[in-house]
């Protein structure tokens, strides 16, 4: 989980500052700063599909469902963003999100483990 939440970070903020660089190697460091936030996806769904059967089987569906829904709201929301913003201050503004995974995870792992040992 700090894997994926430091990998996610580095992306979000390597990619808006490489937009406030403005040099030439932006485009390669923005290539693996986005490498970095698929690593963190392909690593963070692993976990969550593992973490998941410590919860009833609906959970599997409700995640299901939210992976769908981000699936669309995320990038309608980077759109409606990007009308007033320059891309750079998009993820910028997402830099401080996984901290707020990250707490919802932990939060989660509390209430499925509690009662365990």
């Amino acid at each position: 989980v700090v894997l994926v939440l430091a990998l996610t970070s580095v992306a979000y903020a390597g990619i808006a500052a490489t937009g406030l660089a403005n040099s030439a190697a932006g485009f390669w460091i923005c290539g693996v700063c986005a490498s970095f936030g698929g690593f963190a996806q392909i690593f963070g769904e692993t976990t969550n599909l593992g973490f998941l059967k410590n919860f009833p089987p609906e959970m599997v569906g409700a995640w299901g469902a939210g992976t769908g829904i981000a699936g669309i709201a995320g990038p309608l929301l980077y759109l409606a963003l990007r009308v007033h913003l320059p891309y750079w201050a998009v993820f910028l503004c997402a830099a401080p999100l996984p901290a707020i995974y990250g707490a919802c995870f932990w939060y989660l792992h509390a209430e499925a483990t509690r009662g365990l040992s």
